[in-house]
């Protein structure tokens, strides 16, 4: 943990509270305290609103998303994955799955993004979410960071359901690789 992944689920929190209709004014969650960190004016106009807007106009360009938001996904065929996708849902000639990135860090890219090919692989597999899902439907990932510096607040991919078959077949290969016996480390920024 950080405080800039405090801060990012605070922001997840704020929009799903907004999203859930929870709120009469979506700046009604300025000042309310998630996970420790309040949202404040600043982080809600270029955050959160602005996230918002992006979503907004999406939904307007795409004729309505059917959608629902923050779901926990199991990833199939490995034992205790999961994770919680921010949007997923349909159009009316698509799947789609959006990543809230709230932070000011690197910008992040939609392209062939294996945390979104995890979450849309998760949530074809999962039961409450797979309803938006078919096999003849594109399936289109987004990045929403309005904040980030270096990069653009908004990033979107097509894939295909085979495709996350087939990303589904190389994780399950390097989860079973990585649990060998001397299974090799790989130091990386990530660590």
């Amino acid at each position: 943990g950080s405080d800039y992944a405090a801060e990012g689920t605070a922001g997840h929190e704020a929009i799903d509270m907004i999203l859930q209709e929870k709120t009469e004014r979506d700046s009604d969650v300025i000042g309310l305290v998630f996970n420790g960190i309040e949202i404040t004016q600043e982080f809600y106009e270029e955050g959160i609103a602005a996230s918002l807007e992006i979503f907004d106009a999406l939904d307007k360009e795409l004729g309505g998303i059917d959608f629902l938001n923050e779901q926990r996904v199991v990833f199939p065929g490995i034992d205790g994955a999961f994770g919680t996708v921010d949007i997923v849902g349909t159009a009316k000639d698509r799947t789609i799955v959006i990543d809230w990135k709230l932070g000011r860090g690197v910008a992040v890219d939609a392209e062939a993004n294996e945390q979104l090919l995890y979450y849309a692989c998760a949530a074809a597999h999962t039961p409450a979410t797979a309803k938006f899902f078919s096999r003849d439907k594109p399936i289109e990932l987004y990045i929403v960071q309005p904040r980030v510096k270096d990069g653009e607040p908004f990033t979107r991919w097509v894939t295909t359901y085979l495709q996350l078959e087939a990303f589904a077949i190389d994780l399950k290969r390097a989860v079973a690789r990585s649990m060998e016996p001397g299974a090799p480390f790989n130091l990386g920024a990530h660590c």
